[in-house]
Order: C-alpha cells, then sequence, then structure tokens
C-alpha cells in the first residue's frame, strides 16, 4: 500500500467495524508494512492473509492441535513464522514456499513464543512444565532468490479456492530439548510466567509468578556455552506482589506495561532500562511506575493488550466482555474510546503497523473483526466548482467547454514531450524499516483443473465436441472453427 496516498489528518483511535474475515482463529499479527495478516488457527493451520484485499493467500496444515501462538522472524515481513502449539511444537515455516525449517519438540504445552526483534538467531518460548526458554537457532537456510519464487500452484480438491504447494518439500527432523541442550540459555522452570524481548533486542524481561520481573541483558555471541551471553542485570518488584501474567513494551521502547492477576495493569517507563542500553552509570535498574489501571465497575481480568504504533494509546480488554475494545491514553492513562462490538467475547487484539485500524479475534468462533474509522466522501474536495446536488439533474453542455482539452494536447505536441531517463523506486513502502525488505505472497495463474475436464468422456462420437481445455481456450477453439466454417 502506497502510504503517500493515506490521510494523514486522521483520527488516532478507529470508531467502527470495517469488514469481518470468516476463519477460526486463535491468534493473530500483522506484517512490518502491514500487507500481511498471519493467523493461527483452532484447527492447527497456519494461514497467510492479504489485508491489502482482504483475501485469504494461502493456508498451511502447521499442527495436529490448535496454534497458541506465532511470531514473524526476523526481518518480520512475514516471510519466515514461528508456531507453537498446545502439542508441545515449535516449526518455523518459510511462508513462500510453505516449507518447514524448523521443527522442536517440548513434549508440554507451549503458552506463547516471541522472536528476536533485530536477530533472527534468537525465539523465546514460555511453556507450562519448563518456563521460559530463550533458544538459539542456527542453520536455518536463507530465504530463496527472487527468480526462485515461482510457484505452480493448483486449486484444492474441494473448491475453496485456497492455493496450495503441489511439490513434496523435505520435512527437518524433530529436535528436542536434549539435543538442543547448548543452545538454552535461559531456564527458569518454576516461577517464570512469561517472557519479552525489549524492542532492541538488547534486553529480556521475565515475570515471575512472585510478583517480581527479572531484567537479563542479552550480549553478542560468543564461543563456548550459550549461557555466557546472557547476564542477569537485576530485579525490580511490582506493587501488589501477584503473579504477572504478561509484559508488553512499546514500539519505540520508551514504555512496558504489565499485566498482573490482581486484575490491575501498570504502565511503566523504561527510561532506567534505556539508559542502561547507551552504556550509562545508573544506580538501579528499577523502571518508573507512571499509570494504574483498574476495572473499578466489574473488578474483571484484563486479558490482551496492544500498543498503537506510535504509542500514544493502549488497548485492553477485558475477560468475558462481550467484544469490547478499551482504548487508553498512555499520557495520562484516562480512556479514550471504548469500542463495541457484537456479543462474542474478545480474544486476542493487534493494531496495524501505520495506520488508525484494530483486527481484533471473536473468541467464540474465532472471526477477525476489522475496526477503522468511518470515512465520508467530499467530491468538491477534488474539483473547486463541483457542489452537492439532492437529486439528479440533466447536464447542458456548451459548446466550447471542451475545448481546453484540445488546447492543452495541442501545447504538448508543440513543446515536446519529455524523456524519461530513469523510474525511481517508491521509498514509502521501506521508510518504516530499510533491514526489512517488502514481501508478498504472489499469485501465479493456476493450471486447468479437473473440474473443467468432461468426466464421463466419449469415445470417437461424430458431431460432438468435448474440449479438454480451461473455458477460456475452449471459447478461443469454439472461435476458431466458427471462423472456418464461415
Amino acid at each position: 500500500m502506497n502510504r503517500t496516498v493515506l490521510n494523514s489528518f486522521e483520527q488516532g483511535v478507529p470508531l467502527t467495524i470495517d469488514d469481518y474475515l470468516e476463519t477460526a482463529a486463535e491468534c493473530l499479527a500483522f506484517s512490518r508494512y502491514g500487507n500481511l495478516l498471519v493467523l493461527g488457527t483452532k484447527h492447527g493451520a497456519l494461514e497467510m492473509w492479504d489485508f491489502n484485499t482482504r483475501s485469504r493467500d494461502c493456508v498451511i496444515a502447521a499442527h495436529n492441535k490448535k496454534v497458541s501462538a506465532l511470531s514473524l522472524r526476523f526481518p518480520p515481513n512475514g516471510e519466515y513464522v514461528y508456531t507453537a502449539s498446545i502439542d508441545g511444537e515449535l516449526k518455523l515455516w518459510h511462508t513462500l514456499t510453505q516449507r518447514n525449517v524448523l521443527h522442536v519438540a517440548f513434549h508440554t504445552p507451549i503458552l506463547a513464543c516471541e522472536a528476536h526483534p533485530r536477530n533472527p538467531d534468537f525465539v523465546l518460548v514460555c511453556t507450562t512444565k519448563h518456563g521460559a526458554l530463550l533458544l538459539r537457532i542456527t542453520g536455518v537456510p536463507e530465504a530463496a532468490s527472487p527468480a526462485a519464487r515461482t510457484l505452480h500452484r493448483a486449486p484444492l480438491e474441494n473448491g475453496n479456492g485456497l492455493a496450495v504447494q503441489q511439490e513434496q518439500m523435505h520435512q527437518p527432523s524433530v529436535q528436542s530439548l536434549e539435543e538442543m541442550e547448548h543452545q538454552i540459555l535461559l531456564v527458569d522452570a518454576q516461577s517464570c510466567t512469561c517472557a519479552t524481548f525489549s524492542p532492541d533486542g538488547r534486553y529480556v524481561l521475565a515475570g515471575r509468578t512472585d510478583g517480581m520481573v527479572s531484567v537479563f541483558k542479552l550480549g553478542e555471541p560468543t564461543q563456548g556455552a550459550g549461557a555466557q551471553i546472557l547476564k542477569h542485570e537485576a530485579n525490580f518488584e511490582v506493587p501488589g506482589r501477584a503473579s504477572i501474567k504478561s509484559i508488553l513494551f512499546e514500539p519505540e521502547g520508551r514504555m512496558f506495561v504489565i499485566n498482573s492477576l490482581d486484575r490491575t495493569v501498570r504502565l511503566f517507563s523504561s527510561q532506567m532500562i534505556n539508559a542502561s542500553t547507551m552504556d550509562q552509570v545508573v544506580s538501579s535498574l528499577e523502571p518508573y511506575l507512571l499509570f494504574t489501571m483498574v476495572d473499578l465497575v466489574n473488578r474483571k481480568q484484563y486479558m490482551h493488550m496492544t500498543f498503537s504504533p506510535d504509542g500514544d494509546y493502549l488497548v485492553l480488554t477485558l475477560k468475558e466482555e462481550s467484544n469490547k475494545l478499551n482504548i487508553h491514553r498512555t499520557s495520562d492513562g484516562l480512556v479514550e474510546k471504548v469500542l463495541e462490538g457484537p456479543g462474542e467475547m474478545v480474544g486476542g487484539v493487534a493494531w496495524h503497523p501505520f495506520r488508525a485500524l484494530i483486527a481484533s479475534l471473536g473468541g467464540n468462533f474465532g472471526g477477525v473483526y476489522v475496526w477503522t474509522q468511518s470515512s465520508e466522501e467530499h467530491w468538491y474536495a477534488f474539483a473547486p466548482e463541483f457542489r452537492d446536488v439532492q437529486e439528479n439533474v440533466l447536464l447542458s453542455e456548451t459548446e466550447s467547454e471542451w475545448d481546453w482539452i484540445v488546447e492543452k494536447a495541442v501545447k504538448r505536441e508543440r513543446d515536446g514531450h519529455a524523456e524519461i531517463m530513469e523510474i525511481e523506486p517508491n521509498s514509502t513502502l521501506y521508510d518504516l524499516d530499510p533491514s526489512c525488505p517488502y514481501f508478498f505472497l504472489p499469485v501465479t495463474e493456476a493450471p486447468a483443473s479437473d473440474e473443467y475436464r468432461h468426466e464421463n468422456k466419449p469415445d470417437n462420437v461424430e458431431g460432438m465436441h468435448v474440449r479438454d481445455e480451461a473455458p477460456d481456450l475452449r471459447d478461443r477453439r469454439w472461435r476458431d472453427d466458427k471462423r472456418n466454417e464461415s
């Protein structure tokens, strides 16, 4: 999508439901440029949606049980996607070829996974038995060259219109934790409930059941044991000392939010952590508490959270609440807008990377609700003399009304045409992150399938023409026959 045509004066929050994507999703994530929407379904499939056209590009049968979490590997353009399931398996998929390039078995349900924001070799995994694990993944093949990105695809036999890969890919061998013991950098089996990377990838914050947060600093990879590159910096206490449910950083790293089981969401400033990142001497890494958000009416537990791209707003969803999104301002912690949809609880939420658009999951059926702003068409903004009318009127044209078009064409022919020497690429697609190339799933022409063929083809029936080609080719041959007869 071209960012130059977007309205830069639109409000910062969406207002209404614009579209509904029919699927059975359990988790979701946007690509870096927002052109792809990645979904993990309740049936264990990985779905890639073209968000500009709101169409499903491909479906990958990833797991036997539902996908509990997914994360986009760096660069987060959607080419490589991690999927985790409650069946205890972590997989890495190359979405262009639909190839599984990594398969790790944990033998315990996986609750969450998060890829490193700047290094493709690290991934955080949170499990029910082993706690939080920081894995160092090596030996993953690089992306295919542009010349090898042409796929031959055909519709599925059940006729649902989805595209799948025809050729069989090589499946990787299943690795266990015992085989990857030298690649495990962080193990906190008992007390760790959640973990996340800072936006710059320098720190790992791990929440614990006793209400404490451990801060780890991730250094450069060195020779020898992998645990040497992860250094424990400090611990800080969250007010209330309740078990921590989740931790989320603001996209620019200025603040982070902690959701605790005491039904309270706390917004912290990460100034101390940023100061340590810049190698400044600080006395403590304890962040500063900015605001506290509590459901004062019903005292319900907060479930899902997401920040706006500029960090000005924080979206919170409540447990057992009927499709209600609470949008808070991060400047003062107050509610800016409450979005109410159909009677269905929210199963997940994600904000578009650079638009006032929110995608939320229906907790019952797994459909995706697209929240955006309602826009009105003002045609008079395109022409100064244009005016709105209540009813259609008959246009009366004068003889010389369109003479200026002919005069303009004559002047252009007299002055000569400008010679195009070089076409500069549109930089608006790449100005977000130069290290993240733009990626999309190509659409190729599907070959003729069996639905266009005659099931019981007669043998040598005189006067009957049976065609095996696709409809466009069959019509072309029919026109040629008619032309020859005439």
